[in-house]
C-alpha cells in the first residue's frame, strides 16, 4: 500500500462535508433556475450556448441560440447524441472533429445513460456536467475532513471562476476535475485500480489530465513502485491512442492539432496587459481579476515548490498545472472564460494543499488562489445575473422564476426572448475556444 503523506488525524471540527454538498446544490440550483428563466425562457438547453451561425444535430433544432458563434458546450452536446460520430450531422456540428472528438468521456456517459436516445442524451449531458462539478466540491470537503481540517474551506470553490464558466456554459471541464479528484482520493486510500480507472476517465474527458497521470506516477516512483508508476501513464495514454486510432479509421482524421496553446515563457503578458490598458477587453474587470488569479497561482506554485520533502500526488499535480501558466500562448489568454477553465483544477488542489501547511504564509499563499478564482467567478455570475434579471432586480427575478417553475403556463411566449440581450455576458466570438 502506498505510503500516505496526505492523510491527517481525526476531524478537529464539527463542520461536516455534507453541509458543503448541500450548500453547493442549493446555490447552483438557484443560480441555474434564475438564469435559465431570465435568459432562456426556462429552457435549460440555453446553457449549451448554441451558435446561430453553427450547424447542430436535428435534435437541437428547437433549442435556444443565444449568440452568433456560441461556445464550446455546443460541440460536446453534439457528441453526446452520437459519440461514435457515425452520423454526418454530428461530424459537421464539430468545429474540429479530430480535437473535439477526443474528449469523449462525458458525452459517452450521457449517451450510455440515455440508452442511445439522442434527445435524452442532451439533458443527461447537462446534468452530468452540473452534478460532477458539484461532486468535485464535495470531494474536496471530504478530503479536508479526512485530513482533520475544516471542510468549510471548500465553500469558496462554489463560485470559482473555472467552475462558473464550465457550469453556466455546460462544458466538461468541471466534470474532468471530479475525475481528477476521485483519482487522487482513491489513490490516497490505497485503491490503485479505482484510481487508475478515474485517471483514464479524466484523460478521455480532457487530454490535459495527463498531468494528473504524471503526478500520480511521480508519487509512485518516489516510493519505488515502478510498475504502478508506468501503469498510471501507460493506461490512459493507451486508451487515448486507441480512441484516436478509431477516429483515424472512421473519420480519416484524428491527429489534426487545434490552435497552438503553448509558447515562449510569459509571451502573453505584454499583449494581455496592453489589451486591458487600452480598453480593448470586453470586460476589463473580469480580465484583470483573471490575471490576479494567475499571479496568485504562481505564488502558490512557489509555496509548494519550496517544500519538496512534503510533495505527494496532490502537490505533484498542482505543480504540473501551475507550471503551465508561463508557457501558455496568448490564444489561451484571450478571455478569462477560457483560461480559467483550462486551469480549473488549481483552486481545488490549492485549498486541499493549503490546509496541510504549517507555515501561515504558505497556507495563505495557497488559499489566495481559491480566493482569486472566486473573485473571477463572482464577476462572471454578475454578468449572467444582470442579463437574466433585465433590470427587474434579483428578488423579482427570483419570484418570477419560482412562479414559472410552479406554473409554466404563466411564462411569457419565449420566441422573442431567446435573443434579447443574451450576447451581453456571453464571451465574445473570439472566446469560442477552437481547438483548446
Amino acid at each position: 500500500m502506498t505510503v500516505n503523506k496526505e492523510r491527517g488525524g481525526p476531524p478537529k471540527t464539527k463542520f461536516r462535508s455534507w453541509i458543503v454538498l448541500a450548500a453547493a446544490c442549493l446555490i447552483w440550483g438557484y443560480l441555474l433556475l434564475v438564469i435559465a428563466d431570465g435568459r432562456y425562457a426556462g429552457d435549460i438547453r440555453g446553457f449549451l450556448c448554441l451558435g446561430q451561425s453553427m450547424p447542430h444535430p436535428p435534435v437541437l433544432a428547437t433549442a435556444p441560440t443565444p449568440g452568433r458563434d456560441g461556445y464550446d458546450g455546443q460541440f460536446y452536446v453534439a457528441l453526446a447524441t452520437d459519440p461514435f460520430m457515425r452520423n454526418h450531422d454530428t461530424v459537421v456540428a464539430l468545429d474540429n472533429p479530430a480535437f473535439r472528438g477526443s474528449r469523449l468521456m462525458i458525452p459517452l456517459l450521457a449517451w450510455i445513460l440515455s440508452l442511445g436516445n439522442a434527445g435524452a442524451a442532451v439533458y443527461i449531458y447537462q446534468l452530468l456536467c452540473w452534478a460532477l462539478g458539484i461532486a468535485a466540491i464535495a470531494l474536496i470537503a471530504r478530503m479536508l475532513g479526512e485530513d482533520g481540517r475544516c471542510p468549510a474551506w471548500a465553500l469558496i470553490l462554489i463560485v470559482g471562476g473555472g467552475l462558473v464558466a464550465s457550469l453556466v456554459r455546460t462544458t466538461p471541464d468541471a466534470a474532468t476535475v471530479a475525475f481528477i479528484l476521485a483519482a487522487l482520493w482513491f489513490h490516497r486510500r490505497g485503491r490503485f485500480g479505482a484510481a487508475l480507472g478515474f485517471v483514464v476517465a479524466a484523460v478521455l474527458s480532457r487530454e490535459i489530465a495527463m498531468i494528473l497521470a504524471l503526478g500520480l506516477a511521480a508519487a509512485e516512483l518516489r516510493e519505488r513502485k515502478f510498475a504502478r508508476g508506468v501503469a498510471l501513464v501507460a493506461a490512459p495514454a493507451a486508451a487515448w491512442l486507441a480512441w484516436k486510432i478509431y477516429m483515424q479509421i472512421w473519420l480519416g482524421t484524428a491527429f489534426t492539432a487545434g490552435e497552438k496553446i503553448l509558447g515562449s515563457p510569459f509571451s502573453w503578458v505584454a499583449r494581455k496587459i496592453g489589451e486591458i490598458s487600452h480598453g480593448l477587453a470586453d470586460n476589463s474587470l473580469l480580465e484583470i481579476s483573471g490575471l490576479i488569479a494567475m499571479a496568485a497561482s504562481l505564488v502558490g506554485l512557489a509555496a509548494v515548490a519550496s517544500q519538496k520533502s512534503r510533495w505527494s500526488a496532490s502537490e505533484y499535480t498542482f505543480l504540473g498545472f501551475a507550471a503551465l501558466i508561463p508557457f501558455l500562448s496568448y490564444s489561451v489568454f484571450i478571455e478569462a472564460w477560457g483560461f480559467t477553465r483550462i486551469l480549473i483544477v488549481l483552486p481545488f488542489l490549492a485549498i486541499l494543499i493549503a490546509e496541510r501547511q504549517k507555515s501561515a504564509w504558505r497556507r495563505w499563499s495557497l488559499r489566495s488562489v481559491a480566493i482569486a478564482y472566486a473573485m473571477v467567478g463572482v464577476i462572471m455570475l454578475t454578468g449572467d445575473l444582470r442579463a437574466a434579471t433585465r433590470g427587474r432586480g434579483l428578488g423579482r427575478a427570483t419570484m418570477d422564476a419560482a412562479a414559472h417553475l410552479v406554473k409554466p403556463s404563466s411564462r411569457p411566449r419565449p420566441e422573442k426572448r431567446r435573443r434579447v440581450k443574451m450576447e451581453a455576458s456571453l464571451p465574445s466570438s473570439s472566446a469560442l475556444v477552437r481547438g483548446r
